[in-house]
């Protein structure tokens, strides 16, 4: 079941490289996506090292900033990430992906500090089963190319 999952990951991480930069942000300690990915998700893990997909630990960079707020580790992290992306950031097509109401709110302080972009949150079950996960990430591989294109900013919770 988990080599399903990893070839889904795989997928939706390639399909959103060919139309962009891809970034991931944790709010878990330095370190954990790449031992879970070892563990878990192998072949996930090994895309990401080829093709040079950052990650960021919001808890490890700004946990020291605001203690206990894993709401503002992420809302500072999507915020130093994007400009270090896109340093001159003009119009952006912003898409978050995460389980978490971290992401959903990092994702909404995004749209207010960049209003002439477009910043659109898929906000995941949290805590899901391996079926439910696949489930979820099924419905934005069938849907990615319009979500990409749409030309507005949402978010949308996923219940599958």
């Amino acid at each position: 079941m988990l080599e399903d999952l990893d070839t889904l990951v795989v997928s939706l991480l390639r399909d959103a490289l060919q139309l962009g930069r891809v970034c991931v942000i944790t709010n878990a300690e330095t370190g954990w996506v790449e031992l879970s990915g070892a563990r878990f998700l192998p072949g996930v893990l090994q895309f990401m090292y080829k093709h040079n997909i950052k990650i960021v630990s919001a808890r490890s960079t700004y946990e020291r900033y605001y203690p206990g707020s894993p709401e503002d580790w992420k809302i500072e992290a999507f915020a130093c990430e994007v400009k270090k992306m896109f340093p001159f950031s003009g119009e952006l097509n912003v898409l978050v992906l995460g389980d978490s109401m971290s992401e959903l709110q990092a994702a909404h302080a995004l749209a207010q500090d960049l209003p002439e972009s477009r910043v659109k949150a898929v906000a995941f079950q949290e805590s899901p089963s391996v079926d439910q996960l696949q489930r979820q990430i099924f419905v934005v591989l069938s849907s990615f190319q319009e979500i990409v294109e749409y030309d507005g900013s949402f978010d949308v919770q996923l219940v599958c």
